[in-house]
């Protein structure tokens, strides 16, 4: 009887404590998706500001390097601050959430055990890789771009 008493607030706790974790991945992963958006709208703006800064500012000059591309430095170098954030601070607050979430869907068999099914489905270094790619996508993007306003930059002057 008491046993029966235990186990049943240990499941209504693990199921409270579960349901909790759950709304923590759910809003760990809107941050996620959040942020990328946030990279991919600035990221535009840093190559149309450059592009602009082309046609606008001709022979605008610092260090005999266009203004472009030092926008697309600073680009760069915004890009690499969040891809920092997203990869080794909100998405792996997302995994140990995730990590946690497996372990009580483990010790209670109330409790639907969804976390592991998904997991399984995506591999974490698929995942992982996807990440690199989108930012390296992004940046190779910005790169090429004050590479070819170096380029432009320089076949004006001469």
């Amino acid at each position: 009887m008491v046993y029966s008493a235990v186990t049943e607030v240990c499941h209504d706790l693990s199921q409270n404590n579960w349901e909790t974790l759950l709304e923590l991945a759910i809003s760990f992963n809107q941050i996620i998706l959040t942020n990328r958006s946030l990279v991919a709208t600035i990221m535009l703006a840093v190559g149309g500001a450059s592009a602009i800064s082309v046609v606008q500012l001709r022979t605008a000059a610092i260090l005999s390097l266009h203004l472009g591309v030092w926008i697309n430095l600073g680009g760069i170098i915004v890009l690499a601050t969040m891809f920092y954030t997203d990869r080794f601070y909100y998405f792996e607050l997302l995994l140990g959430t995730l990590e946690e979430l497996s372990r009580i869907e483990k010790s209670c068999p109330k409790i639907p055990d969804i976390t592991d099914a998904l997991s399984q489905r995506i591999p974490l270094q698929r995942t992982t890789n996807l990440i690199y790619a989108y930012y390296l996508l992004i940046g190779g993007t910005l790169l090429i771009e004050a590479v070819m306003i170096q380029f432009i930059h320089c076949r004006k002057l001469s």
